[in-house]
């Protein structure tokens, strides 16, 4: 189904909103805006314009049944929508140039559902697929459309844990039987086009615990990153440094929003450029005296840089948005960098100038303004990969560095497995060793890895509990404090009374002082409303129910993520931004709404996450962070469901309260 202008010959008859009553039809785009077009075959469109093509949000109707609502780029379906095909079909997700891609759900017509991974129109990633009529469920790893391991889930409690090929069982894996017997074996044999004679070969029975909660073994064939590739070749660059990126005081020149968390060796910035990584590594080593640096690049898109400054790929069609490339491991990414610097040096060659664009920052994607620059490439060694950006600084600048990657997504919750690895960095980690940060404004993914480490730094070396600030009234009651070294075994009884009267006197303004503080704090909090509850106290109902779940100790599960999240709020606090999504929410005007409401379930989901994971940290510290976080996961699945999910509920329902 297409809805593409190039497809039909387009006679527009397109009324602009804003002309009112004096509306006109218009034959061609003579301008920018909201309009309603028609068009011969009986389509209709209505939303935003741009350029002479459909951007930004909108809805398309087609003559022949179905309709798309959502975003476009260059008249595509790009970014999230709503498609609803002619025969039923509904799928509600992300696309990628009109083509389901990222992640999604599909509703067939028959009654079966697809939620996960896409690419390029096919289920690509993680997924589930349910049957309806056969009640059955597929989870596991997509590759162009088809399963190749995963969980297969039968109407009679039957389940088979392995690999698949052409979407059914096809090589090793275990079975497990409603009667309790598990056995593993293999699917063997040849397939021929009118004859099967794949057979199960049982080689041994196996535990049926173990086998319940067995993790399906590795596909036969990694997912390939061909499509990523592809993408990449048709990129265009864009600097990494926007106009108005420092958000915080300049600490270093290049480091955009460098800090560090009071209490821990945990750091924090944008994607620094060459000079500005040097100035914050040469800082950790001479002031702070920490020799080693873990440095933990949260990006998930490939970073090239050129001369002195970082860019990364976008989509020529979607110069706002950082490129979808799902599914990209650590040595994917290496591979993509490599790639990618060798397109900039290819490109250069025309006119030995580096063409790439830049932006004015706008919390809203489609409110940003791009602009075309070029910049001189006068030999290829001003053009590094970021595995060659590190190289120059351990060999030409000296510091003791080590690259990880973790790829996440953008203002979205860290996977089970980012959370495992955040986890094995930390623990891992030599004592005395620095912790460094980066997305590209360092900002969400940026403090979400901060606050990760400083919850597994606190369980497992202790931390600075008041923050490590200075006391702003050290001086005050001085000369009391100098009573406090008085010797009392000299003192006669007169003088000892008058010592401990002053002592008590010092202890009550202390804490009338306290008490005044603090009901100053909870009087001004409390007048802002909702704003205390929510807002800094994060108190929604399903935080609340995870709290009360997680039990006794719950409570204080939940405030020590609070306080970590409150040392890290320079740039974004983790746990406000929900409720900022909300004032931002009720601005806006209907058409615009859905970010914001999407922004919300994405940060309160995270919020949610990283308390779970502190009361898994809690768990385990003492038996060396054992079990793993996804087996630990699997034995409290009750925690997990009080969330629920984006299509069922406390997620879904979500609405700030």
């Amino acid at each position: 189904m297409s809805d593409s202008e190039e497809e039909q010959e387009v006679q527009y008859a397109v009324r602009f909103g804003d002309e009112g009553d004096d509306a006109k039809e218009h034959p061609f785009l003579d301008r920018d805006g909201a309009g309603v077009a028609k068009f011969p075959n009986g389509d209709t469109y209505e939303g935003e314009y741009r350029d002479g093509k459909r951007n930004g949000k909108g809805k398309y109707v087609f003559a022949k049944g179905g309709s798309y609502e959502g975003d476009y780029v260059d008249g595509l379906k790009h970014g999230r929508g709503v498609l609803i095909t002619p025969d039923g079909g509904r799928y509600e997700g992300e696309f990628q140039n009109d083509k389901r891609h990222g992640q999604g759900r599909y509703e067939y017509k028959n009654g079966d559902v697809y939620e996960g991974g896409w690419m390029v129109g096919l289920k690509h990633g993680q997924g589930t697929y349910f049957a309806r009529a056969k009640k059955q469920e597929l989870t596991g790893m997509w590759q162009r459309g088809k399963c190749l391991n995963g969980v297969w889930k039968m109407s009679d409690g039957t389940q088979y844990v392995g690999q698949f090929a052409d979407n059914k069982p096809r090589g090793k894996g275990v079975f497990v039987f409603p009667s309790g017997h598990a056995e593993a074996g293999e699917f063997a044999g040849k397939t021929k086009r009118s004859k099967r004679n794949i057979k199960w070969i049982a080689e041994e029975r196996v535990d049926p615990a173990a086998a319940a909660n067995a993790v399906p073994p590795e596909p036969v064939e990694a997912p390939p990153i061909v499509a990523h590739e592809r993408a990449l070749s048709r990129s265009v660059m864009k600097r990494d440094h926007f106009e108005g990126i420092y958000r915080i005081d300049k600490k270093f020149e290049g480091a955009p929003n460098w800090r560090k968390i009071d209490g821990f060796p945990v750091f924090g910035s944008g994607q620094p450029t060459l000079e500005g990584f040097d100035g914050v590594l040469t800082h950790i080593r001479d002031e702070l005296e920490l020799e080693n640096v873990v440095w933990v690049c949260m990006r998930q898109e490939p970073i090239v840089y050129v001369n002195n400054w970082s860019y990364g790929p976008r989509h020529k069609f979607d110069l706002n948005n950082n490129m979808h490339l799902t599914n990209t491991t650590a040595s994917d990414l290496k591979k993509l960098n490599k790639m990618l610097k060798n397109k900039v040096l290819e490109e250069s060659k025309v006119d030995m100038k580096h063409h790439y664009w830049r932006d004015t920052y706008a919390e809203n994607p489609v409110d940003r303004v791009n602009t075309e620059y070029t910049d001189d490439v006068a030999n290829d060694s001003d053009v590094r990969s970021l595995e060659e950006a590190y190289s120059y600084l351990v060999d030409e600048k000296e510091h003791t560095v080590e690259l990880v990657r973790i790829p996440i997504a953008d203002e979205r919750t860290p996977s089970v497995d980012d959370f495992q690895r955040l986890l094995e960095v930390v623990k891992d980690a030599d004592d005395g060793t620095a912790f460094h940060f980066n997305c590209q404004m360092g900002k969400g993914r940026t403090t979400v890895g901060m606050v990760i480490a400083c919850l597994v730094h606190r369980a497992i070396h202790g931390g600075d509990e008041d923050g490590g600030d200075e006391d702003e009234d050290e001086d005050e009651d001085e000369d009391d404090d100098e009573d406090e070294d008085i010797d009392e075994d000299e003192l006669d009884e007169d003088e000892l009374a008058e010592l401990q009267a002053k002592r008590a006197a010092k202890a009550e303004r202390k804490r009338q002082k306290e008490e005044a503080e603090a009901k100053k704090k909870a009087d001004e909090l409390a007048a802002q409303g909702p704003q205390y509850k929510f807002q800094v106290k994060g108190e929604y109902a399903v935080i609340e129910q995870l709290v009360a779940a997680l039990g006794d100790g719950g409570a204080a599960i939940k405030n020590e993520v609070d306080d970590v999240i409150t040392r890290a709020e320079h740039i974004q606090n983790l746990r406000g931004v929900i409720w900022y999504t909300k004032t931002m929410f009720d601005k806006e005007t209907p058409e615009r709404r859905g970010f914001w409401r999407e922004m919300a379930v994405n940060f309160v989901e995270r919020y949610f996450n990283l308390i779970l994971f502190n009361a898994y940290v809690h768990a385990v510290k003492d038996d060396d962070f054992e079990p793993s976080y996804a087996d630990w996961l699997a034995e409290h699945k009750d925690y997990v469901a009080i969330l629920g999910s984006r299509d069922e509920g406390a997620l879904k329902d979500f609405n700030w309260e």
